[in-house]
């Protein structure tokens, strides 16, 4: 699997990342180690997204906060290449996917 850069939201990340907008899957841990996958992206398009540099920014907002107290993000590497499914979601790839990771 590749992933993409890891935040810890407990110290400032000094990287500058590509400013690149695009959908972003991560998997978030929160202060009592539970795990969450996210699928970001902009509510007209579901290809567009925050740049990676924003990705701590939404894990801190005020709405993102109540869901759980997050602590480390790990980005998934694939974007447009990435299928998210749920019994009550989905996001399919806008181009063809390599492998599939299942999580249940």
């Amino acid at each position: 699997m590749q992933t993409g850069p890891f935040f810890d939201l407990s110290s400032p990340n000094q990287i500058d990342y590509n400013q690149k907008t695009a959908r972003r899957h991560v998997i978030a841990k929160d202060s009592q180690n539970n795990f969450f996958i996210f699928s970001i992206f902009t509510p007209d398009s579901f290809i567009s997204g925050p740049t990676l540099n924003q990705i701590p920014e939404f894990f801190l907002k005020p709405e993102i906060q109540q869901i759980a107290n997050f602590t480390q993000i790990l980005t998934l590497d694939g974007g447009s290449a990435s299928v998210f499914y749920s019994p009550n979601n989905s996001l399919h790839e806008t181009t063809f996917i390599g492998s599939l990771l299942c999580w249940k």
